[in-house]
């Protein structure tokens, strides 16, 4: 995912301010999961921050063109740890200088439920899905979804259960 260095990006250091950075981890993981998910899933499946990482090296500053990068780490239970890479773009390549990293814990919950507690019911289907599905995707197809599209996504899905 790229995304540009606004205006209302910038803070009095003349640079992108920190809350501008969770802010796109926040945005590129959730374009992954909704390039990723199922109409029915994205209705039904909620997603909370139990913790966010971020590792500042950088500064980004007014103009620049950034690559948001994601993907998913371990799954314990119903726990997802999440990673992201922020990097300058110069022209059509990706800067080897790594401007923040992050690593997010999500706990996936069901939408119906917010109001009195976010827990997902662990049913087969879920547990074959998150623990299973996902972390299995993300092993074998690294390159293809670390740059979300829906297509890439797709093409993955349908790999993998032709493999099953």
């Amino acid at each position: 995912m790229t995304v540009s260095v606004l205006p209302a990006d910038i803070d009095e250091r003349k640079h992108v301010n920190n809350t501008v950075y969770l802010r796109w981890v926040q945005d590129v993981a959730t374009a992954h999961w909704k390039s990723l998910a199922s109409a029915e899933s994205q209705s039904a499946i909620g997603w909370v921050v139990l913790r966010h990482e971020i590792d500042y090296r950088l500064p980004a500053s007014l103009g620049e063109k950034i690559i948001l990068r994601t993907w998913v780490g371990q799954a314990s239970r119903l726990k997802f740890e999440r990673f992201t890479e922020i990097r300058r773009k110069s022209g059509d390549k990706i800067d080897s200088q790594l401007l923040a990293q992050a690593r997010t814990l999500w706990v996936p919950g069901r939408c119906s439920h917010w109001k009195t507690r976010p827990r997902l019911r662990r049913t087969p289907r879920t547990v074959f899905y998150f623990l299973i599905l996902l972390p299995t995707l993300f092993r074998l197809y690294p390159a293809r979804l670390f740059h979300s599209s829906g297509a890439n996504f797709s093409f993955a899905a349908a790999t993998l259960s032709s493999r099953c």
